[in-house]
């Protein structure tokens, strides 16, 4: 369903070309285990004379699948107040200047004494006064 959306998404920048065509076809073989009737009929007016079933299942890049950036949750004394999006790759010593640094952070925290700083990797922040 993300695929069909992602295609209505970019049709217009994708009309008629190869990759729409391509997306196209990935839907019908990737739906043909569920539907195998329909996808064999939509298989073959995309204009495809051998079955459906001869067709390779698709495959992916593991690389292309890599979120760059990810969104913490940063809560203070365990209730959520605010979302920051940061690269993938940052590690604990460069996520916590800027958690601190947050705008909704800093006055919920204000002049208090920080007694933990629990990271919970690539989820969430949990601040403790």
């Amino acid at each position: 369903m993300e695929l069909v959306n992602e295609i209505y998404r970019l049709t217009d920048k994708l009309l008629a070309s190869r990759f729409l065509i391509e997306a196209i076809r990935t839907v019908v073989i990737l739906l043909s285990p569920l539907v195998p009737h329909i996808a064999e009929e939509m298989w073959e007016r995309l204009g495809n004379k051998e079955s459906i079933l001869k067709e390779r299942w698709p495959v992916y890049n593991p690389e292309l699948i890599k979120e760059e950036t990810i969104v913490y949750v940063i809560q203070v004394n365990g209730k959520m107040r605010s979302k920051i999006q940061v690269p993938a790759d940052i590690d604990e010593a460069k996520l916590k200047p800027v958690v601190l640094g947050d705008e909704k952070i800093k006055s919920w925290i204000a002049e208090k004494p920080i007694k933990q700083f629990i990271v919970v990797p690539k989820r969430l922040v949990n601040i403790v006064v």
